[in-house]
């Protein structure tokens, strides 16, 4: 993959896995450590990739207490902090857990929202979170269809509308 990569002009990756069976604590550390062996792997066979540790942060209204605790992990221990809604759903919560991180210093960046049903149906919950300074991470995939036609029209739409800030593979 990390060949495939370079082949196509990528030079560094912030690898971002979802949740996992460990605790939020464990996987703030073990991630880095991870990307860390990696990295040294990639080096010690010539491959000209640079990695860094993220990680999709799913949003509860506990994620800003982790955040100030360190058991949340934003994109390379920066002021960027990937956070991904449920797919079915825009909690009511959504507004103040992103703003109470934003307080912390750290900028969110929403995870695949054209892949959201609520926010595809109404692009207004979008357009008021970037106005906030949120920022708008739209998957590839999205823009070719593979999750949908629907999917696809709103991640065109957003595009379109300067709603988007980053493109990444998920």
């Amino acid at each position: 993959m990390v060949r495939q990569a370079l082949a196509d002009g990528i030079t560094a990756v912030v690898a971002t896995p979802h949740s996992s069976n460990l605790s939020p604590a464990a996987m703030v550390s073990e991630i880095p450590r991870r990307v860390q062996a990696l990295q040294t792997e990639l080096e010690q066979h010539g491959i000209g990739m640079k990695l860094y540790p993220g990680l999709e942060n799913y949003i509860d209204l506990e994620l800003p207490k982790r955040a100030a605790s360190g058991q949340a992990l934003p994109l390379n221990h920066g002021p960027y902090i990937l956070v991904e809604l449920p797919l079915t759903q825009y909690p009511l919560y959504t507004e103040q857990v992103l703003f109470e991180l934003q307080i912390q210093g750290l900028v969110p960046v929403l995870a695949h929202p054209e892949r959201n049903s609520d926010i595809c149906r109404d692009h207004s919950l979008l357009e008021r979170l970037v106005q906030r300074g949120v920022l708008a991470q739209v998957t590839a995939a999205s823009l070719l269809g593979a999750f949908g036609a629907e999917v696809r029209k709103a991640a065109e739409a957003f595009v379109r509308r300067h709603l988007v800030h980053v493109m990444a593979s998920d």
